[in-house]
């Protein structure tokens, strides 16, 4: 018997859901992507041409920023400044932009 082993890569599944509180919670695989902590903070922005694009972008930066908190293993947005609804979830994904550098871009499911 010769067997050969299939290579089994990890899939990533990005997604951050609206939750009933209001807050948008994210899973392990955003939190990772983002490479969250404890007291982080983000900027978001919404683009003037595409007014369904949503963006974050870390920061230290105190002025219009959101804290990000968390609660045991899970991170989340305590309020959004954007309308959503109760199981609105999101999938994220990183992107570059030349002028306002590492994005996380932020697509209705």
């Amino acid at each position: 018997m010769k067997l050969k082993f299939i290579e089994i890569t990890k899939t990533t599944n990005p997604i951050l859901t609206v939750h009933k509180t209001g807050k948008l919670g994210f899973n392990k695989d955003a939190a990772e992507l983002m490479a969250l902590k404890k007291g982080d903070r983000i900027k978001i922005a919404i683009d003037e041409d595409d007014k369904n694009a949503i963006y974050f972008q870390k920061t230290s930066l105190l002025p219009d920023t959101i804290l990000i908190s968390k609660a045991g293993p899970y991170f989340y947005i305590k309020a959004l400044p954007f309308d959503t609804q109760s199981g609105q979830a999101f999938t994220l994904s990183k992107v570059t932009d030349p002028v306002h550098g590492e994005l996380f871009k932020l697509t209705t499911k």
